[in-house]
């Protein structure tokens, strides 16, 4: 999540950056160690403060695959159906997380 950049507006790319979040469908571990990578690249070059990763339809948050460089500024999520329900697990390192242990 960003303001569009605008010539005038922002002097710098880096500017008005607020969250990126990477979408992800059972993701495997591999996969978001290459997702974690690409996060921490995008945080040095455009500077986002708070990265959020959600791994949909899956119990594993991934959150051992989040670099020393991400983890005080990454929140990951996992997120599907139980009976009809949304369950959701949280895990930091993070700012401000609860692990409700899917519940």
């Amino acid at each position: 999540m960003r303001d569009p950049f605008e010539r005038g507006r922002a002097e710098r790319r880096d500017q008005g950056n607020f969250i990126a979040i990477e979408l992800k469908l059972r993701s495997t571990e591999n996969e978001a160690r290459g997702d974690f990578a690409n996060l921490k690249l995008m945080r040095e070059v455009l500077g986002y403060p708070l990265i959020i990763f959600i791994n949909i339809d899956s119990d594993e948050t991934h959150v051992a695959q989040c670099s020393e460089g991400l983890a005080g500024q990454t929140v990951c999520y996992a997120v599907r159906l139980e009976d009809g329900n949304p369950a959701v697990r949280a895990a930091g390192p993070g700012p401000a997380v609860r692990d409700d242990g899917g519940h």
